[in-house]
């Protein structure tokens, strides 16, 4: 059980970091186009 919360707590942490990475780039491309 404990194994499988880790796990849990893991991907969720790893989804969190590419949706943090996408939000990102599209921030620099959206001040791309307004300079």
């Amino acid at each position: 059980m404990l194994s499988f919360i880790i796990g849990t707590g893991v991907v969720i942490l790893f989804i969190w970091l590419i949706i943090n990475r996408v939000n990102q780039t599209d921030k620099e491309k959206f001040d791309k186009r307004k300079n």
